[in-house]
Protein backbone atom coordinates (compact mmCIF):
# COMPACT_ATOMS: atom_id res chain seq x y z
CA UNK A 1 0.00 0.00 0.00
CA UNK A 2 1.28 3.56 -0.92
CA UNK A 3 1.92 6.51 1.61
CA UNK A 4 0.63 9.71 1.14
CA UNK A 5 4.05 10.96 0.96
CA UNK A 6 4.59 8.62 -2.16
CA UNK A 7 1.29 8.92 -3.92
CA UNK A 8 2.12 12.62 -3.90
CA UNK A 9 5.63 11.96 -5.26
CA UNK A 10 4.18 10.02 -8.15
CA UNK A 11 1.63 12.55 -8.65
CA UNK A 12 4.19 15.47 -9.09
CA UNK A 13 6.11 13.20 -11.06
CA UNK A 14 3.55 12.67 -13.44
CA UNK A 15 2.75 16.04 -13.67
CA UNK A 16 6.42 17.04 -14.62
CA UNK A 17 6.59 14.37 -17.04
CA UNK A 18 3.16 15.69 -18.69
CA UNK A 19 5.51 19.19 -18.77
CA UNK A 20 8.69 17.90 -19.74
CA UNK A 21 6.91 16.55 -23.28
CA UNK A 22 5.81 20.41 -23.44
CA UNK A 23 9.61 21.01 -23.71
CA UNK A 24 11.27 19.90 -26.59
CA UNK A 25 14.77 20.77 -25.03
CA UNK A 26 13.82 20.98 -21.15
CA UNK A 27 16.22 19.17 -18.79
CA UNK A 28 14.88 15.99 -19.33
CA UNK A 29 15.47 15.62 -23.04
CA UNK A 30 18.52 17.60 -22.93
CA UNK A 31 21.79 15.75 -23.20
CA UNK A 32 23.70 16.91 -19.99
CA UNK A 33 26.64 18.74 -22.24
CA UNK A 34 24.38 20.44 -24.33
CA UNK A 35 22.80 21.66 -21.14
CA UNK A 36 26.07 22.81 -19.30
CA UNK A 37 27.11 24.12 -23.20
CA UNK A 38 24.34 26.51 -23.62
CA UNK A 39 24.27 27.59 -19.70
CA UNK A 40 28.07 28.58 -19.93
CA UNK A 41 27.27 30.58 -23.37
CA UNK A 42 24.92 32.61 -21.96
CA UNK A 43 26.63 33.15 -18.91
CA UNK A 44 29.62 34.41 -21.05
CA UNK A 45 27.46 36.70 -22.80
CA UNK A 46 25.68 38.16 -19.65
CA UNK A 47 29.40 38.72 -18.42
CA UNK A 48 30.41 40.65 -21.85
CA UNK A 49 27.64 42.80 -21.70
CA UNK A 50 27.57 43.73 -18.11
CA UNK A 51 31.50 44.11 -17.58
CA UNK A 52 32.68 46.95 -16.07
CA UNK A 53 33.19 50.26 -17.76
CA UNK A 54 35.58 52.40 -17.66
CA UNK A 55 35.10 55.85 -15.98
CA UNK A 56 35.35 57.11 -19.26
CA UNK A 57 32.62 55.27 -21.25
CA UNK A 58 30.44 54.53 -17.76
CA UNK A 59 26.95 57.54 -18.33
CA UNK A 60 27.62 58.01 -14.40
CA UNK A 61 31.22 59.62 -14.78
CA UNK A 62 30.04 61.56 -17.91
CA UNK A 63 30.01 65.66 -17.15
CA UNK A 64 26.53 66.44 -18.04
CA UNK A 65 25.91 68.60 -20.82
CA UNK A 66 23.44 71.55 -20.79
CA UNK A 67 20.80 71.01 -23.94
CA UNK A 68 19.25 73.97 -25.74
CA UNK A 69 16.04 75.18 -24.46
CA UNK A 70 12.87 74.36 -27.23
CA UNK A 71 11.75 77.70 -27.95
CA UNK A 72 8.18 79.14 -27.55
CA UNK A 73 7.28 78.33 -23.93
CA UNK A 74 8.60 80.51 -20.93
CA UNK A 75 9.74 78.39 -18.61
CA UNK A 76 12.51 75.95 -19.43
CA UNK A 77 11.06 73.28 -17.71
CA UNK A 78 7.62 73.77 -19.42
CA UNK A 79 8.94 73.99 -22.64
CA UNK A 80 11.07 70.34 -22.20
CA UNK A 81 7.76 68.90 -20.68
CA UNK A 82 5.93 70.30 -24.35
CA UNK A 83 8.58 69.14 -26.79
CA UNK A 84 8.35 65.75 -25.47
CA UNK A 85 4.59 65.61 -24.95
CA UNK A 86 4.60 66.76 -28.48
CA UNK A 87 6.99 63.77 -29.52
CA UNK A 88 4.51 61.81 -28.20
CA UNK A 89 1.37 62.81 -29.96
CA UNK A 90 -0.25 64.35 -26.82
CA UNK A 91 -1.64 66.94 -25.71
CA UNK A 92 -1.07 69.52 -23.23
CA UNK A 93 -3.42 69.73 -20.22
CA UNK A 94 -5.18 72.78 -19.76
CA UNK A 95 -3.87 75.16 -17.11
CA UNK A 96 -4.99 75.19 -13.27
CA UNK A 97 -7.05 76.88 -11.59
CA UNK A 98 -5.81 79.45 -9.33
CA UNK A 99 -7.06 77.07 -6.16
CA UNK A 100 -5.37 73.98 -7.62
CA UNK A 101 -2.33 75.96 -8.16
CA UNK A 102 -1.69 77.00 -4.53
CA UNK A 103 -3.17 73.60 -3.36
CA UNK A 104 -0.60 71.91 -4.77
CA UNK A 105 2.80 74.41 -3.91
CA UNK A 106 1.55 74.41 -0.05
CA UNK A 107 1.12 70.27 -0.26
CA UNK A 108 4.32 70.17 -2.01
CA UNK A 109 6.63 72.56 0.43
CA UNK A 110 5.09 72.00 3.62
CA UNK A 111 2.95 68.61 3.13
CA UNK A 112 -0.33 70.68 4.56
CA UNK A 113 -2.91 71.77 2.58
CA UNK A 114 -4.03 75.62 2.59
CA UNK A 115 -6.22 77.18 5.02
CA UNK A 116 -9.64 77.65 3.18
CA UNK A 117 -8.47 81.79 4.15
CA UNK A 118 -5.17 81.58 2.25
CA UNK A 119 -7.15 79.71 -0.97
CA UNK A 120 -9.34 83.14 -1.10
CA UNK A 121 -6.78 85.77 -0.64
CA UNK A 122 -4.31 84.01 -3.52
CA UNK A 123 -7.53 83.25 -6.21
CA UNK A 124 -8.57 87.40 -5.09
CA UNK A 125 -4.60 88.25 -5.45
CA UNK A 126 -4.24 89.55 -9.58
CA UNK A 127 -0.81 91.61 -8.52
CA UNK A 128 1.91 90.23 -11.21
CA UNK A 129 3.72 88.65 -7.86
CA UNK A 130 1.40 86.94 -6.37
CA UNK A 131 2.85 83.40 -6.94
CA UNK A 132 6.16 84.64 -6.25
CA UNK A 133 4.57 85.81 -2.76
CA UNK A 134 3.02 82.71 -2.12
CA UNK A 135 6.56 80.88 -2.70
CA UNK A 136 7.90 83.19 -0.55
CA UNK A 137 5.53 82.73 2.25
CA UNK A 138 5.83 78.54 1.92
CA UNK A 139 9.99 78.95 2.25
CA UNK A 140 9.78 80.93 5.32
CA UNK A 141 7.39 78.23 7.42
CA UNK A 142 9.16 76.46 9.78
CA UNK A 143 6.98 73.67 8.02
CA UNK A 144 9.35 73.37 5.02
CA UNK A 145 12.05 71.88 6.78
CA UNK A 146 10.06 69.83 8.56
CA UNK A 147 8.85 68.42 5.27
CA UNK A 148 11.72 68.39 3.13
CA UNK A 149 14.30 67.45 5.96
CA UNK A 150 12.76 63.95 6.29
CA UNK A 151 14.17 63.49 2.92
CA UNK A 152 17.75 63.72 4.37
CA UNK A 153 16.78 61.97 7.60
CA UNK A 154 15.92 58.86 5.60
CA UNK A 155 19.26 59.05 3.63
CA UNK A 156 21.26 59.69 7.22
CA UNK A 157 19.14 56.67 8.42
CA UNK A 158 18.29 58.51 11.45
CA UNK A 159 16.33 56.68 14.20
CA UNK A 160 15.32 57.37 17.89
CA UNK A 161 16.48 53.72 18.94
CA UNK A 162 19.50 51.39 18.43
CA UNK A 163 17.67 48.48 16.72
CA UNK A 164 18.26 45.14 17.56
CA UNK A 165 16.26 43.00 19.93
CA UNK A 166 17.06 45.69 22.76
CA UNK A 167 16.46 48.59 20.76
CA UNK A 168 17.57 50.95 23.53
CA UNK A 169 16.32 54.94 23.43
CA UNK A 170 18.66 57.22 22.11
CA UNK A 171 17.60 60.27 24.15
CA UNK A 172 19.47 62.74 22.63
CA UNK A 173 18.44 61.56 18.90
CA UNK A 174 16.47 64.43 18.36
CA UNK A 175 19.04 66.62 18.75
CA UNK A 176 20.30 65.96 15.23
CA UNK A 177 17.25 65.74 13.70
CA UNK A 178 16.11 69.40 15.00
CA UNK A 179 19.64 70.23 13.26
CA UNK A 180 18.58 68.84 9.88
CA UNK A 181 15.15 70.73 10.08
CA UNK A 182 17.09 74.19 10.63
CA UNK A 183 19.76 73.83 8.57
CA UNK A 184 16.70 73.69 5.61
CA UNK A 185 14.57 76.72 7.18
CA UNK A 186 18.09 78.51 7.22
CA UNK A 187 19.18 77.68 4.08
CA UNK A 188 22.78 76.74 4.47
CA UNK A 189 24.95 76.14 2.03
CA UNK A 190 25.25 72.78 1.04
CA UNK A 191 29.20 72.41 1.38
CA UNK A 192 28.70 74.07 5.35
CA UNK A 193 25.78 71.12 5.86
CA UNK A 194 28.49 68.48 4.13
CA UNK A 195 31.44 69.62 6.05
CA UNK A 196 29.30 70.09 9.83
CA UNK A 197 28.16 66.27 9.74
CA UNK A 198 31.23 64.09 8.13
CA UNK A 199 33.97 66.47 10.65
CA UNK A 200 31.97 69.13 12.21
CA UNK A 201 33.59 68.85 15.38
CA UNK A 202 37.27 69.17 13.50
CA UNK A 203 36.40 71.59 10.65
CA UNK A 204 34.18 74.15 13.05
CA UNK A 205 35.56 73.44 16.97
CA UNK A 206 33.62 75.20 19.44
CA UNK A 207 29.91 74.91 17.66
CA UNK A 208 27.61 73.14 19.11
CA UNK A 209 25.62 72.68 15.73
CA UNK A 210 28.68 71.23 14.03
CA UNK A 211 29.21 68.90 16.95
CA UNK A 212 25.76 67.72 17.14
CA UNK A 213 25.95 67.50 12.55
CA UNK A 214 28.73 64.59 13.91
CA UNK A 215 25.50 62.31 14.88
CA UNK A 216 25.30 61.96 11.07
CA UNK A 217 27.98 59.17 11.40
CA UNK A 218 26.70 57.34 14.24
CA UNK A 219 22.82 56.65 13.39
CA UNK A 220 23.24 53.72 12.39
CA UNK A 221 22.09 50.55 13.70
CA UNK A 222 24.18 49.77 17.04
CA UNK A 223 24.26 46.15 18.81
CA UNK A 224 25.56 47.88 22.70
CA UNK A 225 25.35 44.65 24.50
CA UNK A 226 27.78 43.14 21.68
CA UNK A 227 30.08 40.15 23.14
CA UNK A 228 32.70 41.23 20.45
CA UNK A 229 33.16 45.05 21.35
CA UNK A 230 36.20 45.66 18.39
CA UNK A 231 33.64 44.01 15.90
CA UNK A 232 31.04 46.42 17.23
CA UNK A 233 33.46 49.26 16.06
CA UNK A 234 34.12 48.12 12.89
CA UNK A 235 30.61 47.43 11.97
CA UNK A 236 30.07 51.08 13.25
CA UNK A 237 32.90 51.80 10.44
CA UNK A 238 31.57 49.93 7.74
CA UNK A 239 28.02 51.37 7.92
CA UNK A 240 29.63 54.94 7.89
CA UNK A 241 31.59 54.34 4.85
CA UNK A 242 28.46 53.05 3.35
CA UNK A 243 25.98 55.69 4.36
CA UNK A 244 29.09 58.78 3.36
CA UNK A 245 28.88 56.90 0.19
CA UNK A 246 25.31 56.88 -0.68
CA UNK A 247 24.31 60.25 0.80
CA UNK A 248 27.56 62.07 -1.03
CA UNK A 249 28.71 60.22 -3.25
CA UNK A 250 25.41 59.24 -4.44
CA UNK A 251 26.16 55.92 -5.23
CA UNK A 252 26.74 52.65 -2.86
CA UNK A 253 29.95 51.39 -2.24
CA UNK A 254 29.30 48.74 -0.17
CA UNK A 255 29.77 45.49 -1.90
CA UNK A 256 33.87 46.45 -3.16
CA UNK A 257 34.11 45.45 1.31
CA UNK A 258 34.54 42.25 -0.13
CA UNK A 259 35.59 42.63 -3.62
CA UNK A 260 36.14 44.82 -6.50
CA UNK A 261 32.72 46.20 -8.25
CA UNK A 262 31.55 44.25 -10.92
CA UNK A 263 29.55 47.68 -12.51
CA UNK A 264 31.47 50.49 -11.51
CA UNK A 265 34.69 51.33 -11.29
CA UNK A 266 35.76 50.72 -8.08
CA UNK A 267 38.52 48.42 -6.44
CA UNK A 268 38.13 46.99 -3.23
CA UNK A 269 41.35 49.22 -2.18
CA UNK A 270 39.35 52.47 -2.40
CA UNK A 271 36.99 50.85 -0.13
CA UNK A 272 39.31 51.02 3.13
CA UNK A 273 41.37 53.91 1.63
CA UNK A 274 37.55 55.97 1.86
CA UNK A 275 36.77 53.91 5.41
CA UNK A 276 40.43 55.10 6.35
CA UNK A 277 39.03 58.48 7.01
CA UNK A 278 36.74 57.17 9.81
CA UNK A 279 39.24 54.87 11.11
CA UNK A 280 40.70 57.32 13.25
CA UNK A 281 37.75 58.32 14.96
CA UNK A 282 36.93 58.53 18.60
CA UNK A 283 32.95 57.68 19.46
CA UNK A 284 32.21 59.72 22.38
CA UNK A 285 29.78 60.39 24.18
CA UNK A 286 30.88 62.92 27.01
CA UNK A 287 30.84 66.04 24.79
CA UNK A 288 27.72 68.73 26.03
CA UNK A 289 25.67 69.26 23.60
CA UNK A 290 23.35 72.28 25.27
CA UNK A 291 24.15 75.67 25.27
CA UNK A 292 24.16 77.50 29.06
CA UNK A 293 21.38 79.21 28.20
CA UNK A 294 19.60 75.59 27.45
CA UNK A 295 21.21 74.23 30.73
CA UNK A 296 19.82 77.09 32.58
CA UNK A 297 16.09 76.77 31.14
CA UNK A 298 16.34 73.21 32.00
CA UNK A 299 17.21 73.48 35.47
CA UNK A 300 14.55 76.42 35.91
CA UNK A 301 11.92 74.16 34.34
CA UNK A 302 12.84 71.75 36.39
CA UNK A 303 12.51 73.67 39.95
CA UNK A 304 9.20 74.73 38.61
CA UNK A 305 7.74 71.50 38.14
CA UNK A 306 9.53 70.06 41.46
CA UNK A 307 8.10 73.03 43.52
CA UNK A 308 4.09 72.66 41.55
CA UNK A 309 3.95 69.01 42.31
CA UNK A 310 5.40 69.13 45.66
CA UNK A 311 2.07 68.86 47.09
CA UNK A 312 0.42 66.30 45.27
CA UNK A 313 3.37 64.17 45.55
CA UNK A 314 3.24 64.60 49.43
CA UNK A 315 -0.26 63.25 49.21
CA UNK A 316 0.70 60.41 46.89
CA UNK A 317 3.46 59.40 49.16
CA UNK A 318 0.59 59.37 52.39
CA UNK A 319 -1.63 57.30 50.23
CA UNK A 320 1.40 55.10 48.67
CA UNK A 321 3.69 54.87 51.36
CA UNK A 322 1.96 51.97 53.54
CA UNK A 323 1.42 49.93 51.05
CA UNK A 324 4.76 50.18 49.21
CA UNK A 325 6.36 49.43 52.73
CA UNK A 326 4.04 46.51 53.10
CA UNK A 327 4.67 45.00 49.43
CA UNK A 328 8.19 45.40 49.79
CA UNK A 329 8.61 43.27 53.52
CA UNK A 330 6.46 40.20 51.83
CA UNK A 331 8.25 40.22 48.61
CA UNK A 332 11.46 40.42 51.26
CA UNK A 333 10.14 37.33 53.36
CA UNK A 334 8.91 35.17 50.35
CA UNK A 335 12.41 35.71 48.27
CA UNK A 336 14.84 33.04 48.37
CA UNK A 337 17.87 35.16 49.22
CA UNK A 338 16.30 35.99 52.71
CA UNK A 339 17.35 32.34 53.33
CA UNK A 340 20.96 33.20 51.98
CA UNK A 341 21.81 36.33 54.52
CA UNK A 342 22.68 36.22 57.99
CA UNK A 343 19.61 36.76 60.18
CA UNK A 344 20.41 38.99 63.71
CA UNK A 345 19.29 37.17 67.09
CA UNK A 346 17.01 40.07 68.63
CA UNK A 347 18.06 39.26 72.46
CA UNK A 348 21.80 39.64 71.48
CA UNK A 349 20.97 42.27 69.26
CA UNK A 350 19.58 44.20 72.36
CA UNK A 351 22.53 43.10 74.44
CA UNK A 352 24.80 45.07 71.62
CA UNK A 353 22.89 48.20 71.70
CA UNK A 354 22.87 48.26 75.60
CA UNK A 355 26.50 48.18 75.91
CA UNK A 356 26.91 50.68 72.93
CA UNK A 357 28.67 48.57 70.33
CA UNK A 358 28.28 46.79 67.20
CA UNK A 359 27.18 43.41 67.39
CA UNK A 360 29.60 40.40 67.68
CA UNK A 361 29.99 37.43 65.03
CA UNK A 362 28.17 35.48 67.57
CA UNK A 363 25.03 37.91 67.38
CA UNK A 364 24.38 37.07 64.02
CA UNK A 365 23.11 33.41 62.87
CA UNK A 366 22.57 32.55 59.57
Amino acid sequence: MRSKATSKRLTLGGANDKLNSLRPYSRATMPPFALRSWTLILLLATVANSRAQSPEDHWAWKRPAKPAVPAGVGNPIDAFVRLRLETEGLKVAPPATREHRIRRLTFDLTGLPPTPEEIAAFAKDQSPDAWEKVIDRLLMSPRYGERWGRHWLDLARYADTNGYEFDEVRPDAWRYRDYVISSFNDDKPFDRFAIEQLAGDEAFPGNTDAVIATGFNLLGPDMTDASDQAQRRLNTLNDMTDTASLAFLGMTVGCARCHDHKFEPIPQADYFRFQAFFAPATFRKDLPVASDKQVRAQSAAQREYQSLTQPIRDELAVVEGPHRNEFTQRSWLSSPQKRKRPTARPKRLARAASRNSSPRPSDWWA
